[in-house]
């Protein structure tokens, strides 16, 4: 009776773990793999977008995510609208790269589909990509980023936190 007790654990946790599994290895998307200093952009990448398909992807965001700013539905924004094919055989450049991670990380920032630390992941790259080329994109990478941060509950015990010790209450 306590081998079946035991067994019937066994195949209950299995049955838990396997779809948390499944979903740990789904395929990265694209803005993962190209606004991620570890992932996507080493020389043993199979394919790259075209310069040309990454900036028309990141002016399609950028457009798609004014609109819905203008109706104050900024929120319904899509991260499928990330999707870009990834055919060439050459390493993007650094600014193309660099608008779409911003415009990447802008939506993950606005979107509900999205995540506020994929959004400064995403940012930081746009900023470090254009930073050099005296592009007005760093600055606006930049001031994006400063909003994720505004953005972000401070963790309890750290400078800015809510609920955290305060100036005169004693040691």
């Amino acid at each position: 009776m306590r081998h079946l007790v035991l067994t019937g654990l066994a195949v209950t946790t299995a049955g838990m773990v396997a779809p948390s599994a499944a979903l740990a290895q789904a395929a990265p998307s694209p803005a993962d793999q190209l606004c991620t200093a570890a992932a996507g952009m080493g020389p043993e990448a199979p394919a790259y977008p075209t310069d040309q398909a990454l900036i028309a992807t990141a002016d399609a965001v950028e457009a798609d995510l004014a609109q819905l700013r203008a109706r104050g539905d900024a929120s319904s924004a899509s991260p499928a609208a990330l999707n870009v094919a990834l055919v060439g055989g050459q390493v993007p450049a650094p600014l193309a790269l660099a608008r779409y991670c911003a415009a990447a990380g802008e939506l993950m920032r606005l979107s509900a589909g999205g995540s506020q630390r994929q959004a400064q992941t995403f940012l930081l790259a746009a900023y470090r990509l254009a930073k050099d080329s005296g592009d007005p994109l760093a600055s606006r990478a930049a001031y994006r980023l400063a909003l994720v941060g505004v953005s972000e509950p401070g963790a309890d015990g750290t400078r800015g936190a809510s609920g955290g010790r305060r100036r005169g209450t004693g040691p």
